[in-house]
This record gives C-alpha cells, sequence and structure tokens, in this order.
C-alpha cells in the first residue's frame, strides 16, 4: 500500500486497518517501525512536509508455507525420477 501525505507539521499517520507485527514500513525510502495506534489501528510518524508512505506486509507463515511446498515438490519429482530410473533398469 502506497501513499503520498502532505502535513504542515510533524504527527502520525494511521490507517483504520488492524495493527500485525508482520507489517513494515518505509517512509520516503527509510525503514521506520509501525506504530499501534488506539490499541489496534496501525501508523506511523512523520515529518512536516511530503512524505511517502510504502505498507507491506510480510507474514512468517507465508513464507514457511512457500519453503514446505517446494521441499515437497522437490522430495515428489526425486521420488517420481528415481522410480523411472529404477524401473528402466530392471527391464
Amino acid at each position: 500500500m502506497n501513499f503520498e501525505v502532505s502535513s504542515n507539521k510533524n504527527g502520525i499517520f494511521y490507517l483504520s486497518e488492524y495493527f500485525d507485527r508482520y507489517w513494515t514500513v518505509k517512509v520516503n525510502g527509510e525503514v521506520k517501525d509501525v506504530l499501534r495506534c488506539f490499541g489496534i489501528y496501525r501508523g506511523v510518524g512523520i515529518e512536516a512536509g511530503t512524505n511517502k508512505l510504502s505498507f507491506e506486509y510480510k507474514p512468517q507463515s507465508w513464507y514457511l508455507g512457500l519453503k514446505v511446498s517446494l521441499i515437497t515438490l522437490i522430495i515428489l519429482f526425486a521420488s517420481i525420477y528415481s522410480e523411472r530410473l529404477i524401473s528402466y533398469t530392471l527391464i
């Protein structure tokens, strides 16, 4: 999610979307901490002027699932290949 925000003074830009520890944010290309606003929402501190914000969601479970899927595919293809190799040598 990308935003361009203008402000007359320093402040906090917040979104009325739920906070989660897997959100990351860059303000003008610099990584900043995602803040918990009003207990459940997420936000980030901004400086006066125009700021470019880039929020990105990076859940660890997604990367773990991708790794498990790739390993499973490798094992599947290896077992199919080895089974074919064995059947050709027995003929």
